[in-house]
């Protein structure tokens, strides 16, 4: 377990670590227990994600070219579930290859660092996520929605942008490179997950 104050740290390092303070990893606990315990910041990240998505279920439902579509004909339950599995699986797949990508760069010193930072990074960036969406879904106002995300969606680019950039010390096409890896693999992993899961429920009900 983790405390309040354990956690405000780590996110405070996350952040002046993507905004090139140069005393970010003062806020970090590098120590092997250290890594471990920052993916409780799956705990922080996981409510917020599951607000987004029933939020934009919600939404959804209430859009009438979207009521025919695949994903509301799965019940929330099922839904949900195959949310957590795809939230667990993008996150694990982009760790991973994070951290091949440290060291296939020479970064293998600062993994710690940059595992620590990954994890503790979601919380901002499932909250720009999720935040247009929770919009979406307790207004009902696809045009105040629409103006969010863009201002979210650059803001998410940046961090993950100046978090790489900081933690690999990569030149920007390597940056580029790995950047474009992590978010195309997590777009493949959730519409994996989600095909296979209405595949899934199609053929058993």
């Amino acid at each position: 377990m983790i405390d309040s104050d354990y956690a405000v740290r780590h996110l405070i390092g996350v952040w002046k670590m993507a905004w090139n303070a140069p005393d970010w990893e003062n806020y970090f606990d590098r120590s092997v227990d250290g890594v471990f315990r920052s993916f409780w910041a799956a705990a922080f990240t996981a409510p917020i994600a599951l607000a987004g998505f029933i939020s934009i279920r919600h939404a959804a439902n209430q859009i009438p070219e979207f009521a025919d579509a695949a994903a509301l004909q799965t019940p929330i339950g099922i839904a949900v579930a195959a949310e957590a599995v795809a939230f667990v699986a993008e996150w694990s797949v982009q760790l991973v290859v994070l951290v091949i990508a440290a060291r296939m760069a020479g970064a293998g010193r600062r993994v710690a660092s940059l595992i620590i930072g990954f994890n503790w990074m979601q919380v901002y960036v499932t909250l720009a996520q999720a935040t247009p969406l929770a919009i979406l879904g307790i207004s009902g106002s696809r045009e105040a929605a629409a103006i969010l995300s863009f201002p979210m969606l650059v803001f998410a680019i940046a961090f993950n942008w100046r978090f790489l950039r900081r933690g690999l010390r990569t030149n920007v096409g390597t940056t580029i490179a790995v950047f474009a890896l992590l978010s195309l693999l997590g777009l493949i992993v959730s519409s994996l997950v989600g095909a296979g899961t209405f595949a899934l429920y199609s053929l058993l009900s």
